[in-house]
């Protein structure tokens, strides 16, 4: 009877923590304090739960612990047990929910028990989808993820909306772990899209979302391309201030990607989501305001305070902060400054800003650093980092000048980005040099294609010489008209346009030249 006795005031003292705990997570509104209110209950509870083992190792030595299934208080003592660690398990995950947030979003499953207070107001959908959110992350029991869908699916056919996305994800994510559960259906990813409709026709702002990008930008065959649709989803989102879909519609929008341009429109979207406190917003915004976009006036000031507004959370802030100082557009120019906010940029993680901060070690002639920083850039696959080392051995600034180490770069830089018309126009003077015309004239063409002035201009040096293509004044006169407003252009455009006997034209290029 000692050993019930302890058991009763073990469960006493450990109920007493719990209930520190409850009204920890309810009433507490300052978050510090918060934490360190649940930091305190819940080394209460882990104490009460070490004696508790204890106790209950000493009780599983005898042979009253089997007599609980008919001793009717011994019986009620291992209910209270039964019920006070339940209750606790509610408590921890919400701690655990707490550490884990940044995982838990990324998922988009809410993870965890709910509350007493919580369950008391849930129907048995909402039950089965909650005790499935345990299965998934292994909250109070064994982590199981079949089990997770099977009750996720089980949820969802009793109308859970947010059961009826997560069976879509969980099945578009993962089809081996699908197949295992949907005996009967050949095509899991077929039974995760109805599934998603399921939530969509519910308004689930996750799975309009997500279902929207799927149809965006799909990862499977199976899931049809469809714009248009992608971009109703998103609009519903963001009415529903789905801040996620507001700020991916708003770039839809700015780029015309499945809707028509409307910049100002987005703009409009981009600044309620700010209003709502996004960082990733402000970015965004501040990106479109930097340099001006459409009929969106440039205002490099309104930007940077938008970037400053963002640099806590969103590393690219940290980047254009950097660019501002280097650009000197939007505040003072500094390139100490710039470094700073470049370093810092790197350091979490953000690479392009290796690549910057590589550049302009370069520029004020700390060379050997610039180029360890642009050698991590390129192993990081980022495309400038090529680029600017191959400028270095074009200019000869690490040891003697090597046009075919630059070039291996140069190729390397727009295997990465097909669209980086620097270094086309930087592989066409290469390869000019090396009087390798043919292979200039097509660096130079996909480099006028990107509406390179410069690459339209030795384009139609080469059609005017044949070198490389076959010699044509007309197409060299097309191209160095492409080339207008360069001056070496006008001129060059006067001369053919003499050659061809064109005289009003030419006097007009030569008054231009």
């Amino acid at each position: 009877m000692r050993v019930i006795e302890r058991l009763k005031g073990q469960i006493e003292r450990l109920e007493n923590q719990i209930k520190l705990v409850k009204h920890t997570t309810t009433t507490t509104t300052n978050i510090t304090q918060e934490e360190d209110l649940m930091t305190q209950a819940l080394k209460g509870v882990n104490e009460s739960l070490i004696n508790l083992e204890e106790i209950l190792r000493k009780a599983l030595n005898t042979t009253m612990f089997m007599k609980t299934r008919y001793n009717k208080k011994l019986k009620h003592g291992v209910t209270l047990l039964e019920n006070a660690i339940t209750t606790m398990a509610m408590g921890l995950s919400y701690q655990k929910a707490t550490k884990a947030h940044e995982q838990v979003l990324q998922l988009g499953l809410l993870s965890g028990y709910a509350l007493e207070q919580q369950t008391a107001v849930m129907n048995e959908a909402q039950k089965m989808a909650y005790q499935a959110d345990a299965h998934y992350f292994g909250h109070g029991v064994k982590q199981n993820k079949s089990a997770a869908l099977r009750l996720y699916m089980a949820a969802a056919k009793a109308g859970d909306i947010r059961a009826a996305y997560l069976v879509g994800k969980m099945c578009i994510e993962d089809e081996a772990l699908a197949m295992t559960m949907l005996e009967n259906v050949k095509n899991p990813i077929t039974y995760g899209l109805n599934a998603l409709r399921q939530a969509c026709d519910g308004n689930h702002v996750e799975a309009l979302h997500y279902t929207a990008l799927l149809y965006d930008d799909p990862p499977s065959i199976a899931i049809p391309r469809n714009e248009k649709e992608a971009i109703k989803l998103l609009f519903r989102a963001a009415k529903a201030n789905h801040i996620p879909s507001m700020i991916c519609f708003a770039l839809k929008l700015i780029y015309g990607q499945g809707v028509q341009n409307a910049t100002t429109y987005a703009m409009k979207w981009l600044e309620k989501a700010v209003a709502m406190g996004s960082a990733e917003a402000a970015n965004e915004l501040g990106v479109l305001l930097y340099r001006g976009y459409a009929d969106v006036k440039a205002s490099p000031t309104q930007a940077v305070r938008l970037f400053e507004q963002a640099s806590t959370d969103i590393p690219a802030a940290l980047h254009h902060l950097g660019i501002a100082a280097e650009e000197g557009s939007g505040m003072p120019q500094s390139i100490e400054k710039a470094m700073m906010y470049y370093e810092k940029a790197m350091n979490a993680n953000y690479a392009p800003a290796i690549v910057s901060l590589g550049y302009l070690y370069l520029v004020t002639n700390q060379v050997d650093r610039g180029m360890q920083l642009l050698a991590k850039g390129a192993s990081e696959n980022q495309p400038r980092a090529y680029l600017y080392m191959a400028n270095c051995f074009e200019k000869g600034l690490v040891g003697d000048v090597n046009r075919l180490q630059a070039i291996d770069y140069l190729e390397k830089a727009v295997a990465l980005d097909d669209s980086l018309v620097e270094a086309y126009t930087s592989l066409g003077h290469l390869h000019f040099a090396l009087e390798a015309y043919d292979q200039a004239a097509t660096a130079y063409m996909k480099a006028a294609a990107l509406h390179s002035l410069e690459s339209a201009n030795a384009l139609g040096i080469l059609y005017e010489d044949g070198l490389g293509v076959t010699q044509s004044l007309e197409q060299a006169r097309h191209y160095f008209e492409l080339a207008f407003p360069l001056v070496d252009a006008y001129y060059n455009a006067a001369v053919v346009c003499e050659a061809l006997s064109d005289v009003d034209a030419a006097k007009s290029y030569y008054a231009k030249a």
